[in-house]
């Protein structure tokens, strides 16, 4: 059928249009997906995919909120992988990443499914979960350091892995990076006792942290003050009778 010149026009125009406005729309796609990407790897380590210190953060700031709302503790777990360097200077960074991802993919299979699994270091990792007492939540640290326990095939050696495993609990009065550090202090703990073992962050543990800062701060306190005394303190060889050394106390 025939149509007039004006109808014809219109819809070359209408074509343009409709070009135009595909265009705007892929790129608008694709500024999205570059600004998804962008937040991605903002909030990502990129050896092991999991989310990194700060992401890590803003996550246990809303699992203590959550808390606050559902009456379950949020627990964190640090894990500090025992002697790691070691394969790092035996074997290389190739192989020590390698480790790393395995070790990754262990504690993520190892926890529930809503936990929340970072890398905050070299050889150090953290998990924030709900468990309804502190006795889930070490029972689900000792799966974790269960998991790691099978040795890690790399370039045809079987590389052991063992970890330190900090406990905390969180209380009402708790801020993240509170709960963060009686973690990290617990797996020093942990360290401190013969490594490959996990620690629960307690009330004994919170009192000497207390009395080690009231103690440091008396120091400090002292010594501007020029209230140190210092003594001498022989110490006798019993095969001579003379004094082979000296204390300073």
């Amino acid at each position: 059928a025939w149509r007039p010149a004006s109808a014809r026009a219109w819809d070359e125009d209408d074509t343009r249009l409709l070009a135009a406005a595909g265009k705007i729309v892929r790129m608008a796609l694709e500024h999205e997906a570059i600004q998804r990407e962008m937040l991605r790897t903002a909030r990502t380590d990129p050896l092991t995919g999991l989310l990194n210190r700060r992401a890590f953060r803003e996550e246990v700031m809303r699992h203590t909120d959550r808390t606050d709302r559902e009456s379950l503790p949020s627990t964190v777990m640090y894990v500090d992988l025992d002697h790691f360097k070691r394969v790092n200077d035996s074997l290389g960074h190739g192989v020590g990443d390698h480790v790393l991802g395995e070790v990754a993919a262990r504690l993520r299979a190892a926890v529930p499914g809503e936990a929340v699994v970072a890398r905050i270091g070299g050889d150090e990792f953290i998990v924030c979960s709900h468990l309804a007492s502190p006795e889930a939540a070490v029972a689900v640290a000792e799966r974790m350091r269960a998991a790691l326990a099978p040795p890690v095939a790399s370039q045809g050696r079987e590389i052991v892995i063992s970890a330190s495993i900090g406990v905390a609990c969180a209380r009402p009065d708790h801020d993240a990076e509170a709960l963060i550090r009686e973690a990290d202090r617990a797996a020093y703990e942990a360290k401190r006792h013969g490594r490959n073992r996990v620690h629960l962050f307690d009330r004994a543990m919170r009192e000497r942290i207390r009395d080690d800062l009231a103690i440091e701060s008396e120091f400090r306190r002292a010594i501007v003050d020029d209230e140190l005394v210092l003594f001498h303190q022989p110490i006798v060889d019993t095969r001579t009778g003379r004094a082979s050394q000296v204390e300073a106390l």
